[in-house]
């Protein structure tokens, strides 16, 4: 009955994809044995590249989730603390603001890092294949933190949605512990 579930989902899917409902791929796997695999539509409709199983994925702020509760395992193994400032974990931060952040700030969007506004760091964001090349990105970028507030930070003590914080999450939960952040 394999082929037929193959079969039936296939065409399921299809159907989808043809009436404009999905856009996408998937897996279905039991017991770490995969009984189905499909990508449907295209992954790029400027280019008219195909989707593929193998086809990579935008997935944006999906990744928070599981970046925090990577974090809260890990602090739950005693390997770090949501008090920790990240000048613990990040040496290379530059030190004033490092001592000033902590993790609990960074999970809940409350550090006051914040580069998205500069152009040029976007850029070099987009380009960034590893969490360390974001860290880099940060790092060059630093002096144009907060709009040019460098040299005066401050942490917010309040909300601000931010993408930089969860990049250097994953930072601490590679260097914490020792697998890349997609492999945790």
């Amino acid at each position: 009955y394999p082929d037929a579930i193959e079969l039936y989902l296939d065409s399921y899917f299809s159907a989808m994809a043809d009436a404009d409902i999905f856009s996408g791929a998937v897996l279905l796997a039991r017991d770490g044995k995969v009984l189905f695999e499909g990508a449907y539509v295209l992954a790029n409709h400027v280019s008219k590249e195909q989707l593929t199983p193998d086809s990579r994925f935008r997935l944006a702020s999906v990744t928070k989730m599981f970046t925090g509760i990577a974090i809260t395992q890990l602090a739950e193994a005693g390997k770090l603390k949501f008090d920790d400032p990240i000048s613990k974990h990040i040496r290379e931060y530059p030190r004033h603001i490092a001592k000033k952040v902590t993790i609990h700030q960074l999970l809940t969007h409350q550090s006051g890092i914040e580069l998205d506004d500069y152009r040029r760091y976007n850029r070099d964001v987009r380009k960034a294949e590893s969490i360390e090349d974001l860290l880099a990105a940060q790092l060059k970028h630093i002096e144009h933190l907060n709009g040019g507030n460098y040299e005066n930070f401050q942490s917010l003590g309040s909300y601000d949605y931010t993408n930089e914080g969860i990049d250097l999450l994953g930072v601490i939960i590679e260097r914490v512990s020792g697998q890349s952040w997609p492999e945790y």
